[in-house]
């Protein structure tokens, strides 16, 4: 049995969908509107899915993130501020 929300099974279908949304919010037209790996990235990403999934998409974002860059939003912002905490620490 493959669980989902609400004690649901998950059906092949309902996988394939599934994975359709994470294609095209990566590496498809979705993902070259949010630009991963860009400055703003993840803000683009939650401005486009609120509106499809409010009070979802920050976590959504952040396994997209995840996926198409590699590392999370916390990660990337900390590389790019040379490995530094935010604050200077």
């Amino acid at each position: 049995m493959n669980p989902v929300a609400g004690g649901q099974e998950a059906t092949p279908s309902d996988i394939a969908a599934t994975e359709r949304l994470h294609k095209y919010w990566t590496s498809g037209p979705g993902g070259q509107r949010i630009a991963w790996g860009t400055a703003g990235d993840f803000d683009r990403c939650v401005i486009e899915l609120e509106r499809h999934m409010p009070g979802k998409a920050e976590g959504y974002c952040n396994l997209l993130h995840k996926r198409a860059t590699g590392m999370y939003p916390a990660q990337h912002a900390k590389l790019l501020r040379g490995g530094k905490d935010k604050g200077g620490g």
